[in-house]
C-alpha cells in the first residue's frame, strides 16, 4: 500500500478549500477573520471599545455592579419571551436588541433605574460605531455579544466574541463529512504507526469527499465557492474603510503604493479587492 507523503498536508487544504459549502458558512467564517484582521492590523479599534463602551455595558450586566439588566427584566416582566438571563444565546441576544436597540417598548420592558444607563450605554456603541464606520447590521451584532460576553469574562477586551451557531439543513445533514476509523490497540501496535495508518485513510476519504461533492455539485449545475482569505485584502479593507485616530482612511491609490512589494500593484486591483471582500461580508463602504 503506498503511504502518504509529504505532500498530504497541502492536499488535505486544497480539498477543504474547494468543499462546497452553504454560502452563510463562508460568509461568517470571512466576517470573523475581517474581525481578525482588525485585531492585529487595527488593536487601537478593539482598545477603544473596551476603554470606551464596555464600562457602561458593565454598569448594566457585570453582577459587580448590582443585578444584571437581563435578571431585573426577567424579575419584573413575563414579556420575555424565551429571554434566558443565564444564557448568552445568540436569539436571545437578539431579542434583547430587538427589543432595546430598535426602541420597541423597551421602556416598559426596562426597570426606570436602568432606563438611564441603558441610554448612555447605547449612545455610547452608537458613537463608537460611527467612529470607526462600522455600524452595519451585523457590525452591531457582533458588538453586542462580544460585550455581553466580555462583562461574563475574567479577562474583558482581549478579543472579539464570534457567532458560532452553524445552522443545518436536511440538505446539508446529507453532505456532512463522515470519517470513523479503528480503536488504537496499544498493546498490539505503536503510536506511530496507528497514527500514520489513520492519516492515510482520513486523506483518502477526504479526497474521495470532496470529488463525490465536486460531481454533486457539478450534476446540480452548482459552482464551487471561492474562498476569500487573502490576508492582504484584508488588511487593504481596514485602512480603505476604517478611520485612523485623525479620523482619514487611506485610498485605494494610496494603498497600491503602501503595499507594492515591486511587483507593480495597481490602484485597479486594490479597488477590485476592496469592494469583492467588502461585497462578501456585507459590509457597508463609506465614500472616499
Amino acid at each position: 500500500m503506498k503511504r502518504a507523503t509529504n505532500q498530504s498536508l497541502d492536499e488535505v487544504e486544497l480539498a477543504n478549500s474547494c468543499v462546497n459549502r452553504p454560502e452563510p458558512h463562508l460568509r461568517q467564517e470571512a466576517i470573523e477573520f475581517f474581525l481578525r484582521t482588525i485585531k492585529e492590523h487595527r488593536p487601537d479599534v478593539l482598545d477603544s471599545l473596551h476603554r470606551d463602551v464596555w464600562p457602561a455595558h458593565r454598569e448594566l450586566f457585570h453582577p459587580d455592579c448590582g443585578i444584571p439588566l437581563n435578571q431585573a427584566i426577567l424579575n419584573q416582566s413575563e414579556d420575555t419571551i424565551s429571554f434566558n438571563p443565564q444564557s448568552s444565546d445568540w436569539y436571545n441576544y437578539f431579542f434583547w436588541k430587538w427589543r432595546v436597540f430598535s426602541n420597541l417598548g423597551w421602556e416598559g420592558l426596562v426597570p426606570s433605574p436602568y432606563q438611564e444607563r441603558l441610554i448612555l450605554l447605547r449612545e455610547a456603541i452608537s458613537n463608537w460605531a460611527e467612529r470607526f464606520r462600522l455600524t452595519d447590521e451585523w457590525c452591531l451584532d457582533h458588538i453586542l455579544i462580544t460585550l455581553y460576553e466580555w462583562s461574563q469574562s475574567e479577562q474583558p477586551g482581549d478579543d472579539w466574541r464570534y457567532q458560532q451557531r452553524v445552522f443545518y439543513s436536511e440538505g446539508d445533514l446529507e453532505r456532512l463529512f463522515k470519517f470513523e476509523f479503528s480503536a488504537w490497540h496499544v498493546d498490539a501496535e505503536d503510536w506511530a504507526s496507528y497514527r500514520k495508518s489513520l492519516e492515510e485513510r482520513f486523506l483518502r476519504t477526504l479526497l474521495a469527499y470532496r470529488a463525490h461533492q465536486e460531481d454533486n455539485a457539478k450534476s446540480r449545475k452548482i459552482s464551487l465557492a471561492r474562498k476569500k482569505r487573502n490576508k492582504e485584502h484584508y488588511q487593504w479593507l481596514v485602512d480603505f474603510h476604517v478611520p485612523q485616530a485623525d479620523g482619514k482612511t487611506f485610498s485605494d491609490s494610496k494603498i497600491a503604493e503602501k503595499y507594492d512589494d515591486g511587483s507593480g500593484l495597481d490602484r485597479s486591483s486594490v479597488y477590485e479587492a476592496i469592494h469583492s471582500t467588502a461585497s462578501l461580508i456585507g459590509l457597508t463602504l463609506s465614500k472616499q
